[in-house]
């Protein structure tokens, strides 16, 4: 399995070019969106799916010792994680809207 960074740049190019306002310079907007996406997984996600979140993205384990230390199968853990990335997206774009433009 492909590591796919977990980060900001799930939004792509668009954060810089739809954010209210942007003029250059835009690590006010970046250190919000960190802090929306830290709390969006304190309040958002399962403690199975922040477990998986936490241990593959952040600390770098994989989904087999993901698996193990949990007590469950590779399938489990996979599942866990793509139920928390479409929670997490769906949650960062309502906590954007206010600052997001949604035309092109």
């Amino acid at each position: 399995m492909n590591r796919v960074s977990f980060s900001l740049e799930v939004f792509g190019e668009q954060i810089s070019s739809r954010i209210y306002g942007f003029r250059g310079d835009n690590s006010e907007y970046i250190s919000r969106l960190k802090m929306l996406l830290h709390r969006a997984i304190e309040s958002e996600l399962t403690d199975c799916q922040r477990a998986a979140v936490t241990g593959f993205y952040f600390e770098g384990k994989s989904v087999t010792a993901l698996a193990a230390e949990q007590g469950v199968n590779k399938s489990t853990v996979s599942r866990n994680l793509k139920r928390a990335r479409i929670k997490l997206a769906a949650s960062m774009r309502y906590a954007l809207s206010p600052i997001y433009l949604d035309r092109d």
